[in-house]
């Protein structure tokens, strides 16, 4: 048994809604009493995104849900227990939103329950069986229902992004015991694979975090995990609450990005010209990096592995073709009215020849 001493998963939920209701549904949220307005620190990163002079392209705002007792529940499969802490709405003036849930299990010891729990409750047929219970939810049963009354979508499937903390007893990673006996472990963590199952990863980039003994992270296109270890006391002291609350929003960030980019890219290619202002905003921002933090190596790390760079270069691409499309249709109307123009000239020439005064 690996055993692991404290852990916490957050399962992040995208949704969008139309930029013109955005209003409509903060106007809602602000009057359910259920939900409170989240006000942002220094100590949280959503902060120095927000003191931008630029904000009111991509401001935001925060919710939590005010949970006033405790929320449980259970995985149909391997019967693991757990807790739901904390519920939160981010959502962006633009109408990129993202519900954010988070958990903890109950009476840990195995990191194997961490392994299995994150990959059912990050597969859509496992979540719909995954049931809450709690008298301030009334009606909502399971995860899914819980997302379909926040969102007031009807949901099909349900796909989390996932961010993870797990920090295990340091007998099992210590000076004597070396990280490599465990990187498999930490393979099953970052693609959230059960413990049980034997596969063949392609291993993606291992990085140390912040320069911190005893702690790795990884970034995929779906998942953000931090595995640490006891061996060092900064990774169950401070640093439980500097990742859920620093990295937690710049990953969030780093997200956004990514919905954003694809949401421009959707526009381009069905109409460019009704696209242009979404792109114009997009590939103007995030190629002067506005929001101050473009020395962070985990922001960095995150737009890499989820595909923002990738997504900035589409954008861009579609900028120019709108820009030279726009500097075409210029040039046709300065033709055109030259044109015109010339036209008017013969007329009142011949015009004026007819008239002999020339």
């Amino acid at each position: 048994m690996i055993q692991a001493r404290y852990q916490y998963t957050y399962f992040i939920y995208p949704f969008e809604i139309k930029q013109n209701k955005v209003i409509k549904h903060i106007e809602k949220w602000n009057q359910n009493k259920r939900w409170r307005e989240k006000e942002l620190t220094k100590e949280n990163s959503l902060y120095y995104f927000s003191t931008n002079d630029q904000k009111q392209k991509h401001s935001f705002r925060v919710w939590e849900y005010q949970l006033e007792q405790r929320v449980e529940g259970k995985t149909e499969e391997k019967g693991i227990f757990f807790q739901i802490q904390k519920i939160e709405l981010i959502c962006f003036q633009t109408g990129i939103c993202f519900v954010s849930i988070k958990t903890c299990i109950e009476n840990l010891e195995d990191f194997a329950d961490v392994l299995n729990f994150n990959y059912q409750f990050n597969h859509a047929e496992s979540c719909e069986k995954i049931r809450i219970q709690a008298n301030i939810f009334q009606d909502i049963k399971t995860i899914k229902d819980l997302l379909q009354e926040i969102t007031g979508e009807v949901l099909e499937h349900v796909n989390f992004q996932t961010f993870s903390y797990t920090c295990l007893d340091a007998e099992n990673w210590n000076e004597q015991n070396a990280f490599e006996k465990i990187e498999n472990l930490f393979y099953k963590y970052l693609y959230m694979k059960p413990y049980d199952e034997d596969v063949e990863f392609n291993k993606a980039e291992i990085y140390d975090f912040s320069n911190l003994k005893y702690a790795k992270y990884g970034i995929t296109e779906r998942n953000c995990v931090l595995l640490t270890s006891t061996a060092n006391s900064y990774n169950y002291t401070k640093l439980p609450d500097i990742y859920e609350s620093q990295y937690l929003y710049t990953y969030l960030f780093a997200l956004y990005q990514k919905y954003f980019a694809m949401k421009a890219i959707q526009e381009g290619e069905q109409d460019i010209n009704k696209a242009n202002k979404m792109l114009q905003i997009y590939y103007q921002n995030w190629q002067e990096k506005l929001y101050g933090v473009e020395e962070e190596p985990f922001l960095r790390v995150a737009e890499e592995k989820l595909g923002v760079n990738e997504m900035i270069e589409k954008a861009r691409v579609y900028y120019e073709q709108y820009e030279n499309t726009f500097a075409k249709k210029i040039d046709k109307i300065l033709l055109i009215i030259l044109a015109i123009s010339l036209g008017m000239n013969i007329i009142n020439f011949i015009i004026l020849i007819r008239n002999g005064m020339i």
